[in-house]
């Protein structure tokens, strides 16, 4: 894996890349569940 300047990526910064990929999708499905609830009550955004 590397990054744009040609670098390796640390074990490190592995780690939290997959960690923020991780949050980044259980917060998507967070926020998809609120839009379905909120389409479902039939409120407008």
């Amino acid at each position: 894996m590397r990054n744009c300047g040609g670098a390796e990526v640390t074990p490190e910064g592995k780690k939290l890349l997959s960690r923020f990929r991780t949050l980044e999708k259980e917060l998507n499905k967070t926020s998809d569940a609120l839009l379905q609830a909120w389409r479902e009550e039939g409120a407008n955004l």
